[in-house]
């Protein structure tokens, strides 16, 4: 169970890590739309040109990249959500099953103890589920992060190696 201090730092780190990948993905997009601005197509060859185009064509697949880490970031929040409100209910269940009938305020229906065990009980059952699609998706959205990482430095050190290239052509 986590603390107010510990909420404080998760939610102060959601926030800044959303914030950096919004930033490096518009900064990448905006690197593709210059390099796309002053690029001059040419016959593909071992050229500077060429390999300004592969640097190009790896800064798009970066900015996919990134776009699949904040989709995927998003889900897997979104999974949790569900997962941590399935754990509520089952624990404010539990906790309240032993009071016979049990009113459901929000919806406004009675439970019986036997409602409220078959209740307890699908909740069991569809848990795993929703822990199991936030953990992959938590996952897929640290691949993506590598992934666009890696990306954004191999487009950029092709991008520097072409102009450099360039200037000796």
């Amino acid at each position: 169970m986590g603390t107010e201090r510990s909420d404080s730092v998760f939610t102060y780190y959601r926030a800044a890590s959303e914030k950096f990948d919004y930033f490096v993905t518009g900064l990448t997009g905006a690197l593709c739309a210059y390099i796309s601005q002053t690029f001059t197509p040419e016959r593909l060859s071992i050229s500077p040109a060429s390999l300004e185009l592969a640097a190009l064509l790896t800064l798009v697949v970066s900015v996919i990249a990134g776009f699949k880490r904040i989709e995927a970031s998003l889900i897997a929040t979104r999974y949790n959500a569900h997962t941590l409100r399935l754990q509520e209910q089952r624990g404010q269940m539990v906790a309240k099953l032993s009071r016979a009938p049990l009113v459901n305020s929000a919806a406004g229906e009675i439970l019986n103890p036997v409602s409220v065990q078959t209740k307890i009980q699908v909740i069991a059952e569809v848990l795993p589920e929703f822990e199991k699609s936030a953990n992959d998706k938590a996952e897929a959205s640290g691949n993506w992060y590598k992934t666009r990482n890696w990306l954004l430095m191999v487009g950029f050190l092709m991008l520097v190696a072409s102009r450099v290239w360039r200037a000796y052509t």
